[in-house]
């Protein structure tokens, strides 16, 4: 653990933690425009990556961010309740990003956008919960109750930038989509700092799987892993707009090209036969 019982809180690693969840959140937006635009089933891959980008995001910092908070004990995580909170949260956010891309009309984005939000709200509990916590965590409502309205608010935001836009119009674009992003890992973050407040870590006094994973082999493997899978991920994502976008490119100069041969072959074939006489034209004698 890092020893941050005479120190403040790191802001190193909470700027860590906020970048990694702006990137997972920014790789997220780029995949559920793909598959709003071609459907979840014909690009499954990119389906299910999206989801996986967005929960690891948010798994990630929010483990990184508790390792930046004051806390005067060593932190262990069971590896059953961190890992299987993690696969738990995506399973719903597969479902809930098929829901999406079926175009269910405004109450049922706002329904999904809430759903969202609770999924986050859960993932991040999770990770608190797999500390083991003692003498035992007494969760305040209130702010468990703003960090799903503001996340909530922030899918809703950001789904609405790019479920929006139609495609190759001028709403269409990249920049638009880093706002997006950006919107959505601010409030992700937002969501993660009121839940740490509504647990109160620093009234415990000791981690029942201290012994298990300790924090800071967790802080270094997802703070240092998990940026490295999403950079990839936005790279192949990248990488693959560009290639269809060549593609485009030369169909539409083919097409040009096939038009403009069949068009100088019919004056050709009409200059032909405007050298002969209109009688051997026309195939009289």
């Amino acid at each position: 653990m890092l020893d941050s019982g005479s120190s403040d809180p790191s802001i190193i690693l909470w700027f860590g933690a906020a970048i990694v969840t702006v990137l997972g959140a920014r790789v997220f937006v780029e995949y559920l425009r793909r598959v709003n635009y071609e459907g979840p089933l014909k690009i499954w891959r990119e389906w299910l990556t999206g989801a996986t980008a967005l929960m690891l995001g948010i798994w990630a910092a929010m483990i990184v961010g508790i390792t930046a908070q004051n806390i005067t004990f060593s932190i262990g995580y069971h590896p059953a309740r961190i890992f299987g909170g993690l696969i738990f949260a995506w399973v719903l956010a597969v479902v809930v990003m098929y829901w999406v891309t079926l175009r269910p009309g405004l109450w049922g984005l706002i329904s999904a956008c809430a759903l969202a939000g609770v999924i986050t709200l859960l993932l991040e509990i999770s990770v608190v919960w797999s500390i083991g916590a003692e003498p035992g965590l007494h969760w305040r409502t209130e702010p468990l109750l703003f960090a799903l309205l503001v996340s909530t608010i922030g899918y809703g935001v950001s789904g609405w930038m790019v479920l929006a836009a139609k495609r190759g119009s001028a709403q269409d674009r990249r920049s638009r989509r880093t706002l997006a992003g950006l919107v959505l890992g601010a409030t992700i973050l937002g969501a993660s700092e009121l839940v740490l407040t509504s647990a109160g870590l620093g009234k415990q006094s000791v981690s029942a799987y201290s012994h298990w994973i300790p924090d800071l082999a967790m802080s270094l493997l997802v703070g240092t892993g998990v940026p490295v899978v999403l950079a990839l991920m936005f790279l192949d994502q990248y990488l693959k707009q560009q290639a269809r976008a060549s593609e485009r490119r030369r169909r539409i100069r083919r097409k040009v090209t096939d038009s403009n041969e069949s068009l100088f072959m019919s004056e050709s074939t009409f200059g032909a036969l405007s050298e002969f006489p209109p009688e051997a034209a026309s195939g009289k004698r």
